[in-house]
């Protein structure tokens, strides 16, 4: 697994490490992983956008950072709950 990009938390001990993944049976694409720097693990997963060729770079969001934010290479923009992981909106970008 190569990793593209990282970005630190300003509020806590979190890292949002983007990670490009050989598409197989076993493996599910690409990743925005959120480390926990106080526990060494990952406490979340995010999971939809497309990244082949390019570097693709993910941010936290929001005035607690509550969400994660990522571009993709099919020209548009994710947005996930940073605790639940759960997709909250895909956004339209240029083509």
């Amino acid at each position: 697994d190569a990793v593209t990009s990282v970005c630190a938390s300003r509020l806590r001990d979190e890292l949002l490490v983007n990670v490009a993944q050989q598409v197989s049976a076993l493996q599910q694409g690409p990743t925005v992983r959120l480390w926990d720097l106080s526990s060494r693990r990952i406490a979340q997963r995010y999971l939809g956008h497309c990244q082949g060729r390019f570097v693709v770079r993910s941010c936290f969001a929001g005035a607690q950072e509550e969400m994660v934010v990522s571009g993709s290479e099919d020209a548009q923009v994710y947005i996930w709950h940073r605790h639940y992981g759960s997709l909250l909106q895909v956004l339209s970008g240029n083509t």
